[in-house]
């Protein structure tokens, strides 16, 4: 998905994982409960924190510098 644009994109509970995602616009798109476990979002465009706090992650994920790994990947 190099520099797609699922802006306002509906992955609801999406199985992500170890995809590469570099420039794609995430303004807006639903990632509760979407697992981004190795995924690489890291020059993801648009991509806010509370959008993170509500998907699946682990150790692996690789966020933008802006972007906090939630506490509860750390489980």
């Amino acid at each position: 998905m190099r520099r797609a644009n699922p802006e306002q994109a509906n992955f609801y509970k999406a199985n992500l994982q170890g995809s590469f995602l570099p420039g794609a616009n995430l303004h807006l798109a639903n990632l509760v409960e979407a697992n981004l476990q190795g995924t690489k979002l890291s020059g993801a465009k648009n991509l806010e924190q509370h959008q993170i706090e509500l998907a699946k992650g682990d150790r692996t994920t690789i966020l933008p510098e802006n972007i906090q790994p939630p506490k509860h990947w750390q489980a």
